[in-house]
């Protein structure tokens, strides 16, 4: 929604310097607070890029990219694809100048931070795939992408974005990964990735050439997956009706969070978890995102993921990124 609109879709982008105890809203020259996704330039951590125009599948258009250079007091709009949403952003590891933006009109790269932009994807179904849920660099070969997506599932490009293959390994025997929501690599392996769905979490070790289920006993509509970037072996898994689980051995058996405690305003309705953040200076501090539950739209943890604590913005709100 746009600044002042009584009946707000989003609400923008807020800050906290004190691990989440207080925010404060930084929109100062963000003309739509639809924010689908924000991303932080890891030399540069005053820089910003924030993804506008969809939030949890809703469209808000026109849509766009914004940029802040200095930690989100003022932001200006880039033009990447005017009247198209943006649902998803990147910043490639090697060269933090070359940013990728994925919406409704194909899929966009920038190699001077966001000044001149060109439309990488040569064979792209972006009317199939319509949704950008997830994006991932593969370690070591940042030209090769994997981006889960609304009707397509996982896509993958070999050649940093200008062509894209689906990867649904398990079509031909009737699973197949659509409706692909979250996406996370083991970061000392480039070819083992997991994927969560609408009918579960799968994992490859061969790059997406077959999948394996490793959701027995998890809740099926999943929303997003994380792993430790120090212990490839420990993986956050977020779905819906307040399911969060973890694994300490690759997915290959799942234990349940219990939120009961965490908050009275987390129970109860159809929580989801859109958003899971793992520290990679002090991966026992994970943030996640909660949707469907206006009062505790966050929640922390700083002993991995074992109790979490609920934070607020002071006002009913929602997390989306």
């Amino acid at each position: 929604g746009n600044p002042g609109d009584p009946n707000p879709v989003g609400f923008g982008i807020w800050k906290s310097e004190d691990s989440g105890d207080s925010w404060t809203a930084i929109n100062n020259g963000l003309e739509d607070l639809t924010v689908s996704h924000l991303v932080i330039d890891p030399d540069d951590t005053q820089t910003l890029y924030a993804g506008v125009g969809c939030v949890d599948d809703d469209i808000q258009l026109p849509g766009n990219v914004y940029k802040s250079v200095d930690g989100g007091a003022n932001w200006v709009r880039l033009d990447v694809s005017p009247d198209q949403p943006i649902t998803r952003l990147a910043l490639h590891p090697d060269d933090s100048q070359k940013v990728y933006a994925m919406g409704y009109n194909g899929f966009f790269g920038s190699e001077d931070g966001g000044a001149n932009w060109t439309r990488l994807d040569e064979t792209f179904k972006s009317a199939v795939y319509t949704f950008f849920y997830d994006h991932a660099f593969a370690p070591g070969d940042p030209e090769t992408m994997y981006v889960g997506t609304y009707a397509g599932g996982l896509i993958k490009s070999v050649d940093g974005g200008h062509n894209w293959f689906e990867i649904n390994g398990l079509r031909h025997e009737g699973d197949v990964l659509g409706n692909s929501y979250g996406t996370a690599l083991d970061p000392a392996d480039p070819d083992t990735v997991y994927a969560t769905t609408i009918g579960g979490v799968f994992k490859t070790t061969n790059g997406g050439e077959s999948w394996r289920f490793i959701g027995q006993g998890v809740f099926q509509h999943l929303r997003e997956i994380a792993a430790d970037p120090t212990n490839p072996l420990r993986l956050y898994l977020g779905g819906d009706s307040q399911a969060f689980y973890l694994s300490d051995d690759g997915g290959d058996t799942w234990t349940p969070v219990p939120l009961d405690s965490t908050s009275p305003n987390v129970v109860g309705g159809d929580i989801q978890f859109p958003a899971i953040v793992v520290d990679p200076h002090s991966p026992n501090r994970i943030l996640v995102g909660l949707t469907n539950a206006p009062e505790t739209p966050m929640l922390r943890s700083t002993d991995w993921g074992q109790t979490w604590q609920p934070l607020s913005l002071g006002f009913p709100a929602q997390a989306h990124a």
